[in-house]
């Protein structure tokens, strides 16, 4: 996610330097500002996908204990 939009930003970038143009750095700030956000989303996507599998594992091993201990 963030890889892609650095990517835009610097294809952006390219575009408004082919055109003589320039970024102001207000137009800067809010693209890293983006990227930022997006990046703080995608770590808490990836907690939150950590402990999920945890809690899944623990549950499953919890489980095979308890078969196995019936048997």
């Amino acid at each position: 996610m963030q890889n892609q939009e650095l990517d835009q930003y610097q294809d952006e970038l390219s575009h408004l330097k082919q055109h003589g143009q320039t970024m102001c750095f207000d137009q800067h700030r809010q693209y890293l500002l983006q990227a930022e956000r997006s990046h703080d989303i995608y770590l808490n996507e990836c907690k939150l996908y950590e402990d999920i599998f945890n809690l899944t594992m623990k549950r499953l091993s919890r489980s095979i204990q308890v078969a196995s201990t019936s048997d």
